[in-house]
């Protein structure tokens, strides 16, 4: 009988491990996954800039490819405003500065609550106007949660 209590018990907080792993992280475990999302979070970025530049200069792009597309890099709520952002450029096209590139200038792990990590991040924009390429520095809030064993984007923010 003790031995069913503890594998029950066993399996109750392997459970819950999984779903809060990063519940009670302090500052040295923030530091050891910093890496690994910045990465994380350069990638998504990289592929969301791809996109926008794609459905700016290629007419034949689907909003189906760019919903697919979002779904690999995105969750709710931000999947949601994203794919309306893409709807509305699609369907009303205008002049947009495409986007030659960004750096992370800053990336700092602020919260870890269950599943979803916070982050401060401050990122380089570099932009292709009509004319020359433009740089514009930006704060964000930006929010990641762990979905289907991967890191997506959630929500952000810009920040004065």
């Amino acid at each position: 009988m003790k031995k069913l209590v503890v594998l029950v018990l066993l399996i109750g907080l392997f459970l819950a491990h999984h779903h809060n792993i990063f519940a009670a992280l302090n500052e040295h475990d923030k530091s050891q996954y910093e890496d690994e999302l910045k990465d994380k979070f350069q990638e998504i970025f990289y592929k969301r800039t791809k996109l926008f530049n794609e459905l700016l200069v290629n007419e034949d792009i689907s909003i189906a490819y760019i919903e697919g597309e979002l779904e690999r890099l995105e969750v709710d709520p931000l999947l949601t405003e994203d794919i309306k952002v893409f709807r509305a450029l699609k369907e009303n096209p205008s002049c947009h500065e495409l986007i030659e590139g960004f750096n992370i200038e800053e990336f700092k792990i602020v919260a870890l609550k269950n599943n979803v990590i916070h982050l401060d991040v401050k990122l380089l924009w570099r932009l292709a106007g009509l004319a020359d390429i433009s740089t514009e520095e930006l704060s964000y809030q930006v929010k990641m949660v762990k979905a289907k064993d991967e890191w997506l984007l959630m929500d952000y923010e810009a920040v004065e």
